[in-house]
């Protein structure tokens, strides 16, 4: 009975796409596959309307996307002009998604229709990039490859990444993205609800978005089993190797994973999980036991259980695993079925420790490389460095004001508002300190918008400072006005982009090689010790009571 409805609803509805015309014969229709590396194709005309005497001048082309019921999903409609060449007359039509199509084709001349022609159409890749990425340092990771054109940075850095493969990308906050000026091979899902790609997203829809993706790609390999993937994903979300891949009866023959690390997270929970390399070293037995987790949820996902049955056995077994997939990378990167590469801005024993895992297992792993954003974003052409920019909606008028009075930009980078301690005292000091010759902006973490803070809005308001745009890394704003100086928390960023100047580091020791001008931390009795004060060298005492006296300038 069931099957019988949705048979009827899919009838109704086609017939109510076919418009006033009446019900489209879809499956007398003709049949077009093809597979292509770009959602545009060529699409060849009737030779009836584009020869002789009374011939259309244009056309008018409406494709809907039909999902595995016959049910459509989306229609996109585009009025082109008639091209012609030595195989005749065609038009290059842009089809926004890859999947199976009912196609109509209307011949104009002077916009009065004089045919039209009915036909389905799939269209399908042999390969696919797969990116499903929350955070902000991954997508930018990936902008960053595909930006690339001609691959130059992947193939220096050995790295199986084609910035030429389709890539279907879902992303968290969708709304720090321009999406009508992706980069040129991006495609959007087209089993998400469309509020995915909009203002409208909330974070906490990212799982369905998730959902919307296991869909989609089991679509595409029923379109074609021959497809691979390219799995692009958090390194806290390589799950989706089970669920959005062998969950899907793609074999590993067919798929190879790129995990991104978000930075100094992962390196936290590594050394939490493995330790540190003291004595005793328990370390290998826990990859041990990690390993047959993981290898027993493999073969079961390959066998065709379920992925919530798969997920069970990993929570039953060791309940942190859902959010801490991070442990697996050791034994990811290592299993010889698993073609993965796990991409980081940082793999040195100072990140992770020095446990007998990360010694044996992980320091020289050939699948690790170590990625520095900047490097990337220097090698692009001015072309490829304007699309990127477009994306990401990033305005440099946000420093005109530093411009207009001739001061210098000075950003201060936030953290997590429970790991911002001493926030206001840090921003008095900031704008005291520096704001005679700079104008002082603040970059929160993307999760911890001041816009959505209150309490932080006002303490910035009273210090005189700016805050940026959240979701847009703070290695962007230094490449795109390299004269800026930065200070704040501890932040991946003066690792990522090794030329920023650090003015200083609150509430830390990490001078980053030397590279801070300072360190400010907070002392018991409210005061602070401010140490390797650049032309000042030694150790002082700043008072936030009196802001403006700075004990080494007296």
């Amino acid at each position: 009975m069931k099957k019988l409805l949705t048979t009827i609803l899919a009838i109704l509805i086609l017939f109510s796409f076919a418009g006033c015309e009446g019900y489209i014969n879809w499956a007398n229709a003709e049949t077009i596959t093809e597979k292509a590396n770009s959602t545009t194709v060529r699409l060849n005309l009737l030779e009836e309307y584009t020869t002789g005497e009374n011939i259309a001048d244009s056309v008018k082309v409406k494709s809907t996307i039909i999902n595995s019921l016959g049910l459509p999903l989306d229609t996109t409609s585009e009025d082109l002009e008639i091209l012609t060449d030595e195989e005749g007359a065609y038009v290059n039509y842009d089809f926004k998604y890859f999947g199976k199509f009912q196609v109509e084709v209307s011949y104009l001349k002077e916009e009065s229709k004089i045919g039209s022609d009915h036909f389905e159409y799939t269209l399908t890749a042999d390969e696919y990039n797969i990116a499903l990425l929350s955070a902000t340092v991954p997508v930018t990771y990936l902008s960053l490859f595909m930006a690339d054109s001609d691959n130059a940075c992947a193939q220096e850095l050995e790295l199986n990444i084609d910035s030429t493969i389709p890539t279907i990308i879902g992303l968290s906050r969708t709304s720090s993205y321009d999406w009508n000026h992706t980069l040129p091979n991006f495609v959007q899902c087209p089993f998400t609800n469309p509020d995915f790609y909009s203002d409208k997203y909330m974070k906490s829809d990212f799982v369905k978005m998730a959902d919307a993706f296991k869909e989609y790609i089991n679509y595409l390999n029923e379109l074609n089993e021959n497809s691979k993937y390219h799995l692009f994903v958090n390194d806290f979300d390589t799950y989706y190797i089970l669920y959005l891949l062998l969950g899907n009866g793609i074999s590993l023959d067919q798929i190879d994973v790129f995990a991104i690390s978000d930075g100094t997270g992962t390196q936290a929970i590594f050394r939490e999980a493995y330790g540190t390399g003291e004595q005793p070293d328990n370390s290998m037995s826990f990859y041990t036991e990690v390993e047959n987790v993981w290898n027993s949820a493999k073969e079961k996902a390959l066998n065709g259980l379920s992925y919530i049955d798969v997920l069970r056995q990993f929570t039953e077994y060791i309940p942190w695993i859902y959010r801490y997939m991070q442990d697996f990378m050791p034994v990811l990167i290592n299993d010889p079925e698993l073609n993965i590469t796990w991409i980081m801005n940082r793999n040195k024993p100072d990140a992770f420790g020095t446990s007998q895992v990360y010694t044996e297992k992980v320091q020289n792993n050939k699948n690790i490389r170590e990625v520095n954003m900047n490097n990337i974003l220097t090698a692009l052409t001015e072309g490829e460095i304007k699309a990127f920019q477009d994306m990401y909606k990033f305005d440099a008028s946000v420093f005109e004001k530093a411009d207009e009075n001739n001061k210098g930009i000075m950003i201060f980078l936030g953290t997590s508002t429970a790991y911002e301690e001493h926030f206001k005292e840090y921003l008095s000091f900031m704008s005291h300190y520096y704001g005679d010759d700079y104008v002082c902006y603040y970059k929160a973490h993307p999760g911890y918008a001041a816009d959505f803070d209150d309490e932080k809005a006002a303490l910035l308001d009273e210090f005189g400072v700016i805050s940026l745009d959240a979701s847009i890394p703070a290695e962007l704003f230094y490449f795109f006005r390299n004269d800026v100086v930065m200070c704040g928390y501890t932040s991946s960023t003066f690792t990522n982009a090794e030329g920023i100047e650090i003015s200083c580091i609150v509430n830390a020791e990490e001078t980053y090689e030397g590279r801070a001008d300072l360190t400010i931390t907070a002392n018991e009795d409210g005061t602070f010790t401010v140490s390797n004060i650049k032309d000042y060298p030694g150790t002082y005492i700043w008072n936030p009571d009196t802001p403006d006296v700075f004990p080494w300038l007296q």
